[in-house]
């Protein structure tokens, strides 16, 4: 079971609005990369970074949450809840984390838990070819194949145009400069 959450994903958006400019850009890296290292932190790699697996936050939703919030706080603080109580289950609570952030990583379907075992041993390759980085093709995947993945939907969002069009494999480099439109700048 998962929490329904409100939003769009950055497909989605894409698709509507088209290419995105630096500014949403440098947003989506300020408020993606904090939920990356939360959950590479705790050896976690999801493996299937992508537009369509990154959402954002309606801010309607972000609005009823906060309301939500409003009624759930008195409710904390009646006689019986202790202020310890009371304080962690408002800090820790779903509603008061989703104030503070508007994206967030979905399809954790594929994620793989790192043990120093399995960080060692070829897996399954699994992911969306397009924006898998070169060792989980391989069937090995770690944190920066994260980085790599949102790096990939960086320059997709950017540019429009599929990561796999954008590496020159003649001269082994990225060339997503010489596609960036006007309006993406």
């Amino acid at each position: 079971v998962q929490e329904y959450i409100a939003g769009k994903t950055l497909e989605q958006e894409f698709q509507q609005k088209g290419i995105f400019h630096e500014a949403q850009i440098w947003e989506l890296l300020r408020g993606l990369l904090p939920v990356l290292q939360y959950i590479h932190q705790h050896q976690i790699v999801h493996r299937d970074l992508k537009p369509a697996n990154i959402l954002r936050r309606s801010p309607l939703a972000l609005e009823a949450e906060n309301a939500l919030s409003e009624v759930v706080e008195p409710i904390l603080t009646r006689p019986g809840i202790s202020k310890t109580n009371a304080s962690t289950l408002s800090s820790n609570s779903p509603t008061q984390r989703r104030k503070e952030h508007q994206w967030v990583l979905i399809d954790f379907g594929v994620a793989k838990l790192l043990t120093n075992t399995a960080i060692n041993q070829t897996g399954t390759v699994v992911g969306s070819p397009e924006f898998m980085a070169p060792e989980q093709t391989r069937g090995k995947a770690f944190p920066a194949s994260d980085l790599y993945g949102l790096g990939t939907s960086c320059l997709y969002l950017l540019t429009g145009v599929s990561p796999w069009q954008l590496y020159d494999e003649i001269h082994q480099r990225w060339v997503w400069r010489e596609v960036l439109t006007p309006q993406s700048r």
